[in-house]
């Protein structure tokens, strides 16, 4: 009796550790999982690095260079001297419309989908010349004269065509470079004509034609700002510091209009230096293609010790209740197929839906481990069982993966039902008998 018991303890320590050894090759597959999709990533950069990145487009932005008095310390000790510095008084627009359209293509490296675009923003609005005697500035010290107009772009090389600004209706035409890096990092700028004492609103429009890859930023620099941008693209997801007020997604593609109010950001309508804060007030679309193959491979990946695990006690039950053998090199085999299950659903996955993968990969595992233990047990019943088992884990699984949002409560659930399951069964092995078989 004691060496029947012991014989049944060494069984179990093998398969356990059968199991443990099968978590290396586990492990392996979810790096390789990781490594793919940093090669999707490496395909996306170098095609936007090309063709365009994704772009912010921030602006019209007026700058107006003035200067002031500082005083300033000297070499001498104690002496400080008046030195008269140069610094820009930044004014945003009182309104601002953008209307956009975005026209998105598909590019290839290897087996590697990237989503770029095509792009045409119009923008119109007016300035408003603010009160600034609040601002302690010397307004004979405001080179009115020399105003610019800015307008960021994050990629220039994504620029089509020329940009032409119509302001007051006078026709100006930007030129590359920025008169320094305080507010927009990368843009263009051109003069425009202002005297500093006119109250009367001043009317601008312009259009920009621009190429980009995924991503689309606006920044909403209006005093009142609305921004729509449309596209063909059926897929958007619409991110930045505010959600669109209104949007239309469809299989033929969406619009989406935001309207902003300056109290909905944080940076005011006209100061002086610099400012780091607008980029946080950016908002836009991402064209992203529905790339959740590598990340659905890799959840279900983390599921392998579960299944292993299931398997493994389904044939011991079967052993020690049916009075079946299987040699531990067919416990490691049948566990190689579970394994063999997710590189199969990987390699699938990266050529067709992921669905499909999964329903290719889990039905020839499936086949293959059917064959196997009826060819072992000599039972096409006990094969067709932990078929069932088998059939009823793989269910589990893409259940799991399609409701994200409740991956942990089916995780519980299933875990608990599993429990309960693999109690009932064991409370009819006589543990100090394992090699009689079970009650009836």
């Amino acid at each position: 009796m004691e060496i029947r018991k012991n014989h049944l303890f060494i069984k179990i320590f093998i398969i356990l550790l059968i199991a443990l050894v099968l978590v290396i090759p586990t492990n392996m597959i979810q790096n390789m999982v990781v490594e793919r999709d940093q090669y999707r990533e490496q395909a996306v950069q170098e095609i936007s690095s090309k063709w365009g990145e994704e772009q912010t487009i921030s602006g019209p932005i007026l700058a107006v260079p003035f200067s002031r008095f500082e005083w300033r310390p000297t070499e001498t000790k104690g002496n400080r001297q008046k030195v008269r510095v140069k610094d820009m008084l930044y004014i945003l627009p009182e309104d601002l419309k953008i209307n956009g359209t975005v026209h998105p293509e598909k590019r290839y490296r290897g087996i590697y989908e990237v989503v770029v675009y095509q792009s045409h923003l119009k923008m119109e609005g007016t300035f408003q010349l603010p009160d600034i005697t609040g601002m302690d500035l010397d307004t004979s010290m405001i080179h009115w004269e020399n105003a610019k107009v800015l307008l960021g772009v994050s990629d220039l090389k994504g620029i089509d065509e020329k940009v032409k600004l119509v302001w007051n209706g006078v026709h100006h035409e930007f030129q590359p470079g920025l008169p320094h890096y305080g507010v927009i990092q990368k843009g263009i700028q051109t003069p425009v004509n202002m005297d500093g004492t006119s109250k009367e609103p001043i009317r601008f429009s312009t259009e920009v034609s621009i190429r980009g890859s995924e991503n689309l930023f606006c920044l909403p620099v209006g005093q009142t700002s609305e921004i729509v941008l449309s596209s063909t693209w059926p897929d958007p997801k619409f991110t930045g510091s505010i959600l669109p007020k209104l949007r239309d997604v469809s299989d033929q593609g969406f619009t989406a209009q935001w309207n902003v109010l300056d109290l909905n950001r944080n940076y005011p309508q006209i100061w002086t230096g610099g400012n780091d804060d607008l980029d946080d007030a950016s908002l836009g679309i991402e064209l992203l293609t529905p790339v959740d193959t590598y990340q659905k491979t890799y959840r279900s990946a983390r599921y392998a010790i579960l299944f292993i695990a299931l398997t493994f006690t389904a044939f011991f039950f079967v052993e020690v209740i049916k009075g079946k053998r299987m040699h531990p090199v067919q416990y490691g085999l049948v566990g190689a197929a579970l394994i063999l299950f997710y590189t199969l659903l990987l390699s699938i996955s990266e050529h067709l839906n992921f669905n499909i993968a999964y329903g290719i990969a889990s039905i020839s595992t499936l086949s293959l481990i059917s064959i196997y233990v009826s060819s072992v047990l000599r039972s096409r019943a006990l094969a067709g069982l932990v078929s069932l088992v088998l059939v009823i884990l793989y269910a589990f699984l893409f259940v799991t993966l399609q409701l994200q949002d409740y991956a942990l409560l089916m995780g519980s659930i299933g875990l608990f039902t599993t429990l309960g399951i693999v109690m009932y069964f064991s409370r009819k092995v006589k543990w100090e008998e394992p090699t009689e078989a079970s009650e009836r």
